[in-house]
């Protein structure tokens, strides 16, 4: 499959009341992409640190990132421009896209992990949405061209809307997964014209949503950084509404750990009646899990000793 490492840089300037927003495009094929590698894009250096078959290791703008060549769209905080006379700031999105014409079954194949992606929410097996989410976004990203006639840009932003809006995928266990259905929304969002898309899609798309995108980007953004800074700590708090979560699910490591450990706690209590008492049987058992990957975890109820949990 040839793919290419896309780097978007944006850029918003104000003046006075007035913002003007600007993309600028590059791209890096993956056959170049090898360990020690160096490249200069928009005028700053970025030196590949590592490769493997799944992920890249890079450092740019003197931050080291890891991208996931399959699923992940990551976007980085904004940073400031000094301008005496104006108020600017640049950001980044990187991620891995085929060049590819769609594959034959692809669509299909994304109809099916979506439509399971929705029963999976409404019987309140997000962890399922872990897998299935990653495949949904690999699909898009590299199996269904972006000139497809039967998935244009505006079908990708409203199955994006509909993971983000009807919490498809719970944020404070996969964070760069919803990170990464917020910064593809945003993308897709610069190719939409919602006067002339197709009337039923268009029906379903709402023009504003993106406001509510921008503020879990802009939280998130912050939040996967690999070494995360105070400020990111309380942006993670804040996520999960009055109940403090352990820091350690910020990190990368618990997120790639999370959906098997899931899968044998699926198995271990698949016939356990799931009553009064049941969460704390099995946040044991997901410590445990997590403690035998190296990952010390603490439990929603140790973390608000105040709570009662039943």
């Amino acid at each position: 499959m040839e793919q290419s490492l896309n780097i978007i840089k944006i850029v918003e300037s104000w003046d006075m009341s007035l913002c003007n927003r600007s993309r600028h495009y590059a791209k890096i094929d993956a056959a170049e992409i090898v360990e020690g590698a160096q490249f200069e894009v928009f005028d700053a250096p970025l030196c590949i640190v590592s490769v493997d078959d799944t992920k890249v290791e890079l450092s740019y703008h003197n931050a080291t990132m890891v991208l996931n060549r399959d699923w992940q769209v990551l976007g980085t905080p904004a940073y400031g421009v000094p301008n005496e006379h104006l108020s600017i700031t640049e950001r980044y999105i990187l991620f891995f896209e085929s060049n590819e014409v769609t594959k034959e079954g692809a669509t299909d194949a994304f109809v099916e992990a979506f439509n399971r992606m929705f029963a999976n929410a409404n019987e309140g097996n997000f962890w399922k949405n872990i897998a299935l989410g990653r495949e949904c976004l690999r699909l898009m990203k590299h199996c269904i061209s972006f000139n497809d006639a039967e998935f244009l840009p505006e079908l990708r932003l409203l199955v994006c809307q509909r993971v983000i809006d009807e919490d498809m995928i719970e944020i404070t266990e996969a964070p760069r997964l919803y990170q990464s259905f917020c910064e593809y929304y945003r993308h897709m969002l610069e190719f939409v014209d919602f006067d002339a898309c197709d009337k039923e899609i268009g029906q379903d798309l709402q023009r504003c949503f993106f406001t509510q995108v921008d503020e879990y980007r802009d939280k998130l953004c912050w939040i996967v950084e690999e070494t995360p800074s105070d400020h990111a700590k309380e942006l993670w708090q804040g996520l999960g509404g009055m109940l403090k979560r352990d820091t350690v699910q910020m990190s990368r490591k618990y997120e790639e750990s999370i959906y098997e450990v899931e899968c044998e706690l699926d198995d271990m209590f698949k016939d356990e009646l799931r009553g009064m008492g049941f969460c704390h049987a099995y946040w044991s058992a997901k410590r445990a899990a997590l403690a035998s990957r190296g990952i010390e975890w603490r439990s929603v109820a140790t973390m608000n000793p105040r709570v009662m949990f039943d």
